[in-house]
């Protein structure tokens, strides 16, 4: 897992306000007004909140995909607005793995090659050691036996699984995840809240999930609920 330094918060949100401006010359749609939240390395937490209240635009903040009208985002310690687009880049493949609520799998890909993808960019081959570690979590979340399936003879559970195993290959040392289980039954949801907390609990991968189910937000170590534009917690 990448190493992150002990001594500064691993996420810092610092103030940040983020508005969204209709075109036709509409007035902007406040979103986030002078959020702040901080995340230490090994945490779990996850943010809760109704619909259109900032959560996916906050988690798309802190993993590099957007930038604040305001305010600050960090990573252990560094502003990722004095960063570059490739270094954004490198952060984003290196330190930080996404899970959204639709899996986005390759459909004409087995679920090995699409866990394999995020590695594949920019090399012409894959180390032995990386497809070995693949085929251990495929193991290790029960897919062994789905491994050379296409995504389309999966279930909704299974392919969101391979969705996570997808975004841990690389070692990251921040799991994003929104809405991971808002398009799974129950059992299925159950299921992948429980594998979100053992990367947190056994392998220390720190998380934060955007998710409208309570029973998730239980599942984690803390709870921040997004409220008039700022966060809470609970």
């Amino acid at each position: 897992m990448a190493l992150m330094s002990a001594s500064v918060p691993l996420v810092e949100i610092r103030q940040v306000t983020k508005a969204y401006r209709p075109p036709g010359g509409a007035p902007a749609i406040s979103v986030l007004r002078a959020a702040s939240l901080t995340v230490t390395a090994g945490e779990a937490v996850a943010i809760v909140g109704p619909s259109g209240s900032g959560k996916s635009t906050l988690l798309n903040l802190i993993g590099a995909l957007d930038q604040p009208d305001e305010g600050e985002v960090l990573l252990d310690g560094t502003a990722l607005s004095t960063l570059g687009e490739a270094a954004l880049a490198r952060l984003r493949r290196d330190k930080i793995g996404f899970v959204f609520q639709s899996h986005h799998l390759l459909p004409h890909c087995s679920v090995l090659e699409n866990v394999l993808v995020p590695v594949l960019a920019g090399h012409s081959h894959t180390d032995p050691a990386i497809e070995d570690r693949a085929r251990h979590l495929l193991k290790r979340v029960g897919l062994t036996e789905r491994m050379h399936q296409l995504p389309g003879r999966l279930s909704g559970g299974e392919r969101q699984r391979a969705a996570v195993v997808r975004a841990v290959i690389q070692n990251p040392a921040l799991l994003l995840a929104d809405e991971p289980t808002g398009a799974l039954d129950r059992a299925a949801a159950t299921e992948i809240g429980s594998l979100l907390a053992d990367l947190n609990g056994l392998d220390g991968v720190t998380l934060i999930v955007v998710t409208h189910s309570r029973e998730l937000a239980e599942q984690l170590g803390r709870v921040v609920e997004m409220r008039d534009g700022r966060l809470v917690e609970l």
